[in-house]
């Protein structure tokens, strides 16, 4: 791989991190006016946004626009099977588990941790934090 393997696992939960909130970003954008779309589940840190609500709302659903774009970017350029695993892993909240998944794509279990890291590397440059 191309990237050491320490500052693979130092950004590794952040992509992942803007994975999961895709489809909540995705929501927010094409609702605009209703309100955010947030996961119950975890909270989010926005300290260093400007107090005035209009523009830190701007900000925001800019932020949002250029992370949709650019995963969707980096996910039409992956090959079926790393899509189908990023999907299931992301975008689906791992509907099908992994072994369900490994037998659907007919891969080893090898490869299918090979191929799920070669497509975050791939989300790594695609966001920015390479």
């Amino acid at each position: 791989m191309l990237i050491d393997e320490g500052l693979y696992k130092k950004f590794k939960r952040q992509v992942e991190d803007d994975l999961e909130k895709y489809s909540y970003y995705v929501i927010s954008i094409e609702a605009s006016g209703l309100g955010e779309a947030v996961r119950w589940d975890k909270v989010y840190n926005k300290s260093k946004h400007p107090s005035d609500p209009v523009s830190t709302k701007v900000i925001d659903d800019e932020y949002k626009r250029i992370l949709v774009s650019a995963i969707e970017y980096v996910y039409d350029k992956l090959d079926p099977k790393s899509k189908r695993i990023i999907q299931s892993c992301y975008f689906e909240g791992n509907l099908t588990s992994q072994n369900e998944l490994i037998k659907i794509l007919n891969i080893s279990k090898t490869r299918y941790y090979e191929l799920k890291k070669i497509a975050l590397y791939k989300f790594m440059i695609g966001l920015g934090y390479l």
